[in-house]
This record gives C-alpha cells, structure tokens and sequence, in this order.
C-alpha cells in the first residue's frame, strides 16, 4: 500500500457510524461499580455521566477545578457565546488557515463540544467541565465558514497553531483529530510512516519539537476505527520517542466502563495511553453530553469525547503543581489510573481509566504520613532514654543498706564514695492508632546502653553513657528505620527531704525510609516504591524535684517533672516512586511536657543471694505547645497536606518492677515493664539492666 493511501486523512472530525458495529458487550464489573455511586443531586454533574466515571468531584471538592491555567483546543473552533463557555473563553485564539483571530463561530461544531467536556462552568445550568474553571483557547483548524480540513494546508495550519499556542504560553494542547490510518508496528510499514511524516508534516512536527522543548504536551484521540492499535497522530512517540513524556494517546470507554466498540485500542501506544469516557455506540442515548455550536447542549460519542477528559484532568494537575515540569504532570495523570482490562499496562486500555480521585489524592496529608511517624518513633526511642537516664540520677528514698541499685526503676540510695559501671538495654513497642492524617503503625526499637556512675558523697551523684538503637515502624505497606548513636549525662542531688535530679542527651539517627503504599498510584504503576536517606540530630532533657516520705512499709516519693525532646530534621529526597517522589526539607520538632508523679519504693525482702525491692511509679503529664509528631513533605515543588500521627496531649506514666543487689553490694539490677499512654498512641518497654561496682 502507498504511503498517501494509508495516511489518507479523514473529514476533520471522524464522527460515529453506528451502522454494522457490534452493541456493547455485556457491562464489566468495574463500570457498574463506577456508575452506582455517582449519583450527586446535582443536575450539572449528573448531566455529564463521565464526571462520576473518573471522580471529577472528589477533585473539585478538594479544590482542583483548573483554575488559573488555559488549555489550548485544536479543533473545529469554539462558539463564542455559549452560556456555558463564554466565562471560561481565553482571549488568546487563532483561526489557524488565516493567522487572524477566531470569529467565535463553529460550524463543525465538534470543537465546541469538547470546550465544554475541558471546562463548561460551574453556573447551575446545562453541564459540567472536568476543570469548570480552566479557561479554553480556541485554535481553529478549520477556516472561516467551514467545516472542511484543508489536507494540502494541514501542515502549515497545525504548525502556526501550535507555535502561536508556544508563543502565548498555553502548555496543554487538546487534539480530536487525526487520520484514519493505524500506526505500525514494525517493519517497511513503520519506515514508511515515518518517511511520510517527515515529508508531508514538517512544519507541524518542528513546531511541535519546539513546544516540546519548553515543556508542552499533546493530547490525541486514539480513533474511532476499532483498529487494535491507535492512529498514526496518536502513536508518533513510536517514530519519535522523544515525544514520550509529553504525549497522551486516549482511547474511549462507553457507560459500562468496558472499551468501546468504535475505538482504536491503545496498541502500540499502551505505555503512553490512557482511557476515558468516549460515550456509547447509540451516541443519543449513551453519548457524552456537552455544550453544542448553538448555545445548547448535545451528545457526542467517539474517541474525541474521551480525550479532553484528561486534558481537563492535566489542567488540575497543573493547578495542583504549579512547579512541575510538564513530563511529570503526564507521567502522574497516567500513573494514578485505575488498572482496567489485563493487570497492568495493556495493548487495550494502556494505564487503564482516568481517576481524578486518585490524582487529587496525592496532595492529600496521608501521603506523607510515614516522614511524620518517623519523627515520632525517633521521639519516643529518646524518650525511653531519658526514662532510664533521669532514674540513674534519682536518689533521696532514704535507704541506708550499703547497697547501690542504678536501674530505671531504683532509687540511689546514700553510700560513700563508689564508681560502677551500668548497662540497659533498650526494649521497646510502640503502637498508634489511626488518625485523620495517618494509618496505624507500630513501631519497634532494640539497642543498649552502657555507662559508669559516680559517687562523690551519699548526697551527690552524677555519671555518663552511651549507647546505640534501632527503631523501625511499619503502616500501610510504608516503613521508616533509624539507627542512633546516643550519648548521655545525668546527675542528682539530696537536701535532706528534698531531690533534685537531671538528665540530658544527644542522638545522632541515620534514618531510611522505604514508601511502598503510595497514595493514588494505580495498578499499571507496578511496583513503585520510594526510597529516601536521612540524618536526623536529637537533643532531650529531663529534670525531676520532689521529697521523700519514709515509712515502714515503702519510701514514697511525690515529684514535679519537665521533659523536653527536640529534633533537627535533615533534609530528604525520595528516588524510585517517579512523579510520586516526596522531599523533606529540613525541619525541626519539639515536644515538651510537664507534669508529676509519685515513686513507691517498697521495704528489701532478703534472700540467700541478696535483696528484691518492689518498685513502682505512676506519673502523669501535659504536653505543652507542638507534639512533636509531624512532618511537612512536598511534592513535585507543592506542599503535601500535614499530617500528624494525631497523639493526645495527656499522657500517663507506669512503671512497675524490682530491684535486686547482692549481699556484697557489687552486683546490682532490675527488671520491669514501662508504659506511656496518651490517646492513639500506646508504648510499653520491658527493661533489664545491671551495674557492677568496682
């Protein structure tokens, strides 16, 4: 066959034939489950039955109508005065055979019909856009008057309209138009598809070249031939693949969410192809119904309905990113489709169906839920800490046994002079619940510390430690771990009656985190997983006043407390989730608390070996000003939406356990549970450590 036979060009806008074509297959299951909750008692939306198909209004509601950006219409013109364009009609137009303005008129009337599928307003009548506030620019290949498509002018047209697109600032390029010839795969076929192009289109691609370059992309009708693959315009990234990133290939769905039987399938162009209601076969009945060359409305079915869905859709992601290349914007929109036909990218739906819902929902604050449980779970492993540091330093329960117990649940009893060195470990669990923002978690830390304590006089205590962690939480297919290297001192002092007792420290954290459950990707997305590294600096104090009350049975210790447990959060960039990354830049988070609490330590029950002494501490406290439990992230240069892991500010504190120190004093150590408590969050520690006097 001749290169002119098969790239013969079609009437301007290939409409529906509904003669000899097969009826609708039997509808999927998917398309029931899109079609039954779509009702919205709202004439504008229920009008248009392609909004409910891809969740039009769950962007809208979350505020993403296109509002600020103007996509560019290549088609047969626009009507002017249709009350549901007239407000959205940029005043950048072309009639592309002139060079001149465009008069408003659309003879065709295909190019008015998709205006209004991109972005008839929201005004109570008639219907609704897929971005009700983008703004349309009308770029008119067909001349004055007509209705007709030049072929021998098509080069030149379609080239000025889009270099006067390019000069004027418009990025999204809307294209229901094309040939009727299907783009080969390979062979002499595929040479010859590009010697035509290059010869009989130069001017159009050059032009398209330079759109490119600064960032343009194009969106085009699959075709309306039941071909199995799409049409040559469609298809170019075949030829050229540079244009892939900037390329959008759109084959149409009927109501019943299955392929329709008059589209060109995705083919060749599967990984640049995306699905979107195009209307049924019977276009009266099932057709998507949208604004008409005469000030009313119409149904239209085919190929070309489909198309200006996503680029609706691409005018809310660029109000959604304002920052982001255009490359991106195109690899998102195909990314948070919905996986329909064969799992994953097929030669039949290509990414699958246009979801809106899932688009808009990558801004949402759950997507970055697990930097903010990070910063939480690296909190709580200082807290513990300071648990086991601010115990080290206590004192003043007026026991006199010769005995030394330097434990998280001991007291420090008066002595003279002694050094011993001391090692914990660290044994945590800490579970959250789900909030607004975030998904439960549970979070595991493991580490030990080791440290020598110094006892000038009975009334003087102080000493240091080191140690190391590693603490790791898991929520919703997300993981976040850190490994920390501590340092810490601590110190106490008795005035008779009196105590007073202080901690501090400081963590380094080397924290990882892999995102695997990631917000609005859909299935022909595969496996995307982001992995990002980062250094984290902590700084904590803990400072305790109170009396000691002895009686027969147990020392009873009433105490005021103050913690504090900063974070300097260092920046982090995501690779392997695509358009999806996130990055956190550099932060802080802070937490402080106050609050008391009373210590009971019972009388040594003696054995052969040495003594046990009961414990037990019940606390309770406030967090005060920020609770140090979430992260900002941004996504492709947007604020993600804050999360928090949505902890309460009281908190409850127990610790319960026994001491135990050897008849000779020179072994001493303690085993025990911890908990802290507070709403959505719970963590419990199992503790053990001993001391050896030397």
């Amino acid at each position: 066959m001749s290169c002119v036979n098969r790239f013969h060009r079609l009437p301007l806008f290939p409409l529906l034939d509904a003669v000899g074509r097969s009826s609708l297959r039997a509808g999927t299951a998917l398309g029931a489950v899109l079609l039954a909750g779509v009702a919205q008692a709202d004439p504008e939306y229920d009008a248009q039955w392609g909004l409910g198909m891809i969740g039009a209004k769950a962007a809208h509601d979350r505020g993403y109508t296109g509002a600020g950006v103007t996509v560019g219409v290549v088609d047969s013109g626009v009507y002017a005065l249709h009350p549901d364009l007239i407000a959205n009609l940029s005043p950048i137009n072309m009639n592309g055979p002139s060079g001149s303005a465009s008069d408003g008129i659309d003879v065709e009337g295909h190019g008015t019909h998709v205006s209004g599928i991109i972005a008839a307003e929201r005004n109570g009548i008639g219907m609704l856009g897929v971005a009700p506030d983008a703004r349309i620019s009308a770029l008119q290949l067909a001349d004055y008057g007509t209705d007709l498509l030049d072929d021998d002018t098509l080069d030149e047209t379609a080239g000025r309209l889009f270099d006067f697109g390019l000069a004027n600032g418009i990025e999204f390029y809307n294209n229901s138009w094309g040939s009727d010839e299907m783009m080969p795969w390979s062979g002499p076929d595929l040479d010859a598809a590009r010697l035509y192009f290059d010869t009989t289109y130069p001017l159009m691609f050059q032009a398209v070249e330079r759109g490119i370059a600064a960032g343009n992309v194009y969106v085009w009708a699959t075709g309306n031939d039941s071909l199995s693959s799409v049409s040559v315009e469609s298809g170019l990234p075949h030829l050229y693949p540079e244009l892939k990133g900037h390329w959008i290939a759109v084959t149409a769905l009927g109501q019943d969410g299955a392929i329709a039987p008059y589209s060109n399938r995705c083919g060749v162009a599967a990984t640049w192809c995306i699905s979107a209601p195009g209307g049924d076969d019977d276009e009266d009945t099932g057709g998507i119904y949208s604004t008409a060359n005469d000030g009313t409305y119409v149904r239209m079915s085919g190929t070309s309905m489909a198309a200006p869905h996503v680029t609706g859709a691409l005018a809310i992601a660029r109000q959604m990113f304002p920052d982001a290349p255009g490359s991106r914007l195109t690899e998102l929109v195909l990314a948070t489709a919905t996986d329909i036909g064969a799992v994953g990218i097929d030669e039949i739906y290509g990414w699958g169906l246009l979801n809106l819902d899932a688009l808009t929902s990558t801004r949402d604050a759950k997507t970055g839920a697990v930097f903010s449980q990070g910063t939480y779970a690296r909190g709580r492993t200082m807290g513990q800490i300071a648990d086991v540091a601010g115990v080290l330093g206590s004192g003043g329960t007026g026991n006199d046994s010769g005995t030394v117990t330097f434990s998280t649940y001991g007291d420090a009893p008066k002595t003279d002079f002694n050094t011993r060195w001391w090692t914990a470990p660290i044994a945590g669990l800490t579970q959250t619940s789900a909030s607004a923002t975030t998904a439960s978690a549970l979070t595991r830390t493991g580490g030990a510390l080791i440290g020598m304590d110094f006892r000038p006089s009975q009334d003087v205590r102080f000493g240091f430690g080191l140690g190391f962690s590693e603490t790791r939480t898991s929520s919703a297919g997300n993981r976040t771990s850190s490994t920390g290297l501590h340092a810490l001192a601590y110190g106490g002092l008795d005035m008779d009656r009196w105590f007073v007792d202080g901690a501090a420290g400081l963590s380094h954290f080397d924290s990882s985190t892999t995102r695997s459950g990631i917000v609005g990707a859909g299935g022909g997305a595969g496996a995307l997983a982001g992995t990002s590294k980062g250094t984290d600096i902590g700084l904590w104090s803990n400072a305790r006043v109170g009396m000691t009350f002895q009686t027969a049975m147990a020392a009873l210790q009433p105490y005021a407390q103050a913690r504090i447990v900063h974070q300097w959060l260092g920046a982090t960039s995501e690779t392997g989730a695509g358009a999806f990354a996130l990055t956190a830049p550099s932060a802080t988070s802070s937490q402080t608390d106050l609050g008391a609490g009373i210590r009971l330590s019972g009388t040594d029950i003696g054995t052969s070996v040495g003594a046990i002494r009961p414990v037990l501490d019940l606390g309770y406290a406030r967090a005060v000003g920020t609770l140090g439990d979430s992260r900002a992230t941004t996504m492709l240069g947007a604020p993600v939406g804050a999360s928090a892991v949505g902890i309460g500010r009281d908190i409850a504190r127990l610790t319960a356990g026994l001491t135990y120190a050897s008849a000779s004093g020179k072994v001493t150590g303690s085993l025990g549970y911890s908990g802290e408590y507070r709403a959505r969050a719970a963590s419990h520690a199992l503790n053990a450590n001993v001391s050896v006097k030397f």
